[in-house]
């Protein structure tokens, strides 16, 4: 919200004539708000950026919008049937992968721009997700690839809406981007861009900070300090609870 007075600055100084001097795009844009706290009720919310961009010219511009979470090393595997029976697997290895990718624009990308442009500047999610090198030799490699992707997509945390930005004749426009109950904390960047003819002519960076609260920070906190002490106190928890359960289990057996 601290950016807000200053967001409304930049509106008056972008929409308010200026005479004398050359024409050019101009953006401004802001987060309503600044951080997403995760809760043990958190299912979900929506980031909203607000902003104001005046395009030179008579055409008007397309604003992209892309969320961009913390980046972790991931992968993938699928295994192999071998005479009716699953054995093996191949497996592919990204060295950085965004756990959070989200675009909203106000048409279609490809309307927007050509594909070489989209890879550049990063607005798919294949542009984000970085093959580790010694699995690029692979054939395989790209149809896993596209594979992670779908997966992140049926979990909502790679996204893509083509009617997520809201653009006013007067140039206010609105982006609102929907983040799922899985989405992990960390530092998050937002980037608008605005196009004009199929290029980026102006472009603002923000951020945002999602964080655990409360009994959830506390032992996501001790998990990361503590990782091997953590680990073994998971699987005596499940090896207690598996010895409760049969017990209670013989019990009802023998009433």
């Amino acid at each position: 919200m601290k950016n807000f007075a200053a967001l409304i600055l930049g509106f008056a100084i972008i929409l308010a004539p200026q005479a004398g001097f050359a024409q050019r795009t101009k953006l401004a844009a802001a987060l309503f708000d600044e951080q997403v706290l995760l809760t043990s009720s958190f299912s979900g919310t929506k980031v909203t950026i607000f902003g104001a961009v005046e395009a030179a010219g008579d055409s008007n511009p397309d604003v992209v919008v892309l969320v961009r979470g913390p980046d972790r090393p991931a992968w993938i595997s699928k295994k192999i049937k071998v005479l009716n029976l699953w054995v093996g697997q191949k497996r592919v290895f990204f060295d950085a992968a965004p756990t959070f990718f989200g675009v909203v624009s106000t048409k279609n990308i490809d309307e927007i721009t050509a594909k070489d442009t989209q890879k550049l500047y990063g607005l798919t999610a294949a542009s984000q997700v970085n093959i580790s090198p010694n699995y690029t030799k692979f054939d395989f490699a790209e149809d896993f690839k596209n594979s992670f992707i779908s997966e992140r997509e049926k979990q909502k945390l790679y996204l893509n809406d083509p009617k997520g930005v809201k653009i006013e004749g007067s140039g206010l426009f609105r982006a609102d981007v929907k983040m799922p109950d899985l989405t992990p904390p960390g530092l998050y960047t937002v980037k608008v861009l605005v196009f004009k003819n199929g290029r980026p002519v102006d472009t603002n960076l923000q951020s945002f900070v999602v964080t655990k609260v409360g009994m959830e920070r506390t032992i996501f906190e001790f998990a990361k300090k503590h990782t091997i002490t953590y680990g073994i106190f998971g699987v005596m928890l499940a090896v207690g609870a598996g010895f409760l359960s049969a017990r209670v289990f013989r019990r009802f057996q023998g009433a």
